[in-house]
């Protein structure tokens, strides 16, 4: 935490989530998937689960600035471990827990739908493959041939930069 954040914050966030759960405050945990803990959001996950009682948790996959360029890979990634351990944890999780994961194309988590923030029913408007988009997004050839396609938000342009597009799968329509 404080690592990512760049200050000593952990322990205060710490006492804070602590209070709330103890007042019988619904908390739900956002965290910023980053070079920096990406191997680790299982066990940070099941943390906040196991020892602290906490029923919803949100991964963030950071978008890159504009401009940023191959400097993205500082913020960003890549997408295969971390999503390994998400799909693992939502197994994992048990009942009443309730995971979502935010900034994220829905072909990456092939079988959990419910996971992606804005699910295929409710994704927003996107563009045509290889158009730019205003946001920081791009579309890959790839998702020409996606069921999706159309409401899909696109990649990170700047995870596209530094990474490519290779680990975008089109979705069919017997994959949802």
């Amino acid at each position: 935490h404080d690592a990512v954040c760049g200050s000593v914050a952990w322990e205060p966030a710490l006492r804070g989530l602590e209070n709330a759960l103890s007042l019988g405050i619904d908390v739900r945990i956002n965290c910023a998937v980053t070079p920096i803990n990406a191997g680790k959001l299982e066990e940070t996950a099941l943390f906040f689960i196991r020892r602290q009682g906490v029923k919803a948790l949100r991964f963030i996959f950071l978008k890159a600035p504009p401009g940023y360029g191959l400097k993205a890979a500082e913020l960003l990634p890549r997408f295969g471990p971390a999503l390994e351990e998400i799909k693992r944890l939502a197994v994992n999780a048990g009942a009443g827990v309730r995971l979502s994961v935010a900034n994220l194309p829905p072909c990456l988590l092939p079988g959990h739908p419910e996971l992606i923030e804005g699910s295929p029913a409710g994704l927003r408007t996107g563009a045509e493959p290889g158009i730019f988009r205003p946001d920081g997004m791009v579309k890959s050839s790839q998702c020409s041939d996606c069921r999706l396609q159309l409401g899909c938000p696109g990649l990170d342009a700047g995870y596209a930069a530094c990474y490519g597009s290779g680990e975008i799968r089109p979705i069919r329509r017997s994959d949802l």
